[in-house]
């Protein structure tokens, strides 16, 4: 079995009924309707467990929801704890996870709250990451007019941006070598409309070749038109990433997630 996968959610106040934000910290708002609240998956992943940190003992109450619906409820009190996973759930790919209050002790539990949760790839269902582990790196923003605009690593989908290239809360520095995978998305435009427009991953500053993703809808799963065995897909301890959008619809509040392998070659 490889690494996890993990997804992180944060917020400040949460009533019932809210959504954490996704890639959110203990200051971030919530709400019971709005976007910037989920990551979409790009393989069938196992769940293996949670963590939480908050600062009192009170005992909350949240929902783990797919595509909308309730999967599994979770009780936690206490200031930080990791509890492994006590049943079966595997998720399929293209599924999208929130974590909604159920209860919060006259909003008193979760006064300020990280949970993130912890995965591994199904390989009996999916196989196209082969015996390596999945990665998840994390950005955000607002993009809110039509210009090229960086989106900030772990950054929440409220959070103002601008067009400073330079701006090193823009850039993910690869830890250890890597292969592009996939990118997941949910953003605020709405569904049905005319919704095209394309983000640029840029690499030492420069865009990369083949780089680029179309956004067709309000959420989903994307893969770059690079061909699977190319050299392009590869990234190197030390690289720099950035994810821009390019020009098309303004999506708005985003959550953009570049999934990556720990495959080196193929």
């Amino acid at each position: 079995m490889s690494g996890a996968c993990s997804f992180t959610f944060g917020g400040a106040n949460v009533f019932n009924n809210h959504f954490f934000a996704a890639n959110g910290n203990v200051t971030s708002p919530t709400s019971n309707s709005d976007v910037g609240n989920a990551f979409t998956l790009p393989v069938p992943l196992r769940f293996i467990g949670f963590s939480f940190v908050k600062p009192n003992v009170n005992r909350g109450e949240f929902c783990l929801t797919v595509d909308g619906a309730p999967a599994r409820y979770f009780q936690i009190s206490g200031e930080s704890k990791y509890t492994p996973a006590q049943f079966d759930l595997v998720l399929e790919a293209g599924s999208m996870i929130r974590l909604q209050v159920t209860y919060s002790l006259q909003e008193n539990a979760f006064l300020s709250c990280l949970i993130t949760l912890h995965f591994v790839p199904e390989y009996s269902n999916e196989h196209v990451l082969g015996d390596f582990g999945l990665n998840v790196i994390p950005f955000g923003g607002n993009v809110n007019v039509d210009r090229r605009l960086w989106l900030r690593f772990a950054a929440q989908a409220s959070t103002a941006l601008d067009a400073d290239d330079k701006n090193f809360t823009t850039m993910f520095t690869v830890p250890a070598p890597m292969r592009l995978f996939r990118l997941g998305y949910q953003r605020s435009s709405l569904v049905g409309a005319n919704l095209d427009g394309s983000l640029q991953l840029y690499k030492n500053g420069a865009p990369l070749e083949h780089g680029d993703c179309t956004l067709w809808d309000a959420s989903g799963v994307v893969d770059f038109s690079i061909p699977e065995d190319s050299p392009l897909r590869q990234l190197n301890a030390g690289d720099v990433i950035q994810v821009a959008f390019e020009h098309g619809i303004i999506p708005g509040s985003c959550i953009i997630t570049l999934y990556t392998t720990q495959r080196t070659a193929i």
